[in-house]
């Protein structure tokens, strides 16, 4: 995957990545959790159990490696929430945090798409 053009502020990271997929992640479970009790077919009610257990699954990832961002930059994220204008510090990223932040924004990007109808599923495959 590429790179990011810019790398995304602290600010961004907090005050719109991290609230945009729990915002995602919520749909995404509730929209799952309406399906399966709507379903007559027990092989459909399993597959969306599995799908709503690997959904799960990397939600748990994701923020997994964004708590690893967040904790190196404590006091800025503190900072930060006092007040929203504290300029913050470039992010530097360990292997692997840039792409969990690319994957938490295509996330959201995929489940708005779902909601405009543009795609067919609330989960990206």
């Amino acid at each position: 995957m590429p790179a990011f053009h810019q790398a995304p502020s602290l600010n961004e990271l907090v005050l719109r990545i991290i609230p945009n997929l729990n915002q995602a992640d919520t749909l995404v479970l509730n929209t799952l959790e309406s399906l399966i009790e709507s379903a007559s077919d027990p092989l459909e009610v399993l597959r969306r159990k599995e799908q709503k257990q690997q959904f799960a699954l990397e939600i748990y990832r994701l923020r997994l490696g964004l708590e690893g961002v967040l904790e190196r930059y404590r006091d800025d994220v503190n900072a930060l929430i006092d007040n929203d204008n504290h300029r913050s510090p470039p992010l530097s990223f360990k292997p692997g945090e840039e792409a969990v932040i690319r994957d938490a924004i295509a996330i959201y990007d995929h489940v708005r798409a779902f909601q405009r109808g543009e795609r067919a599923a609330p989960i990206p495959r």
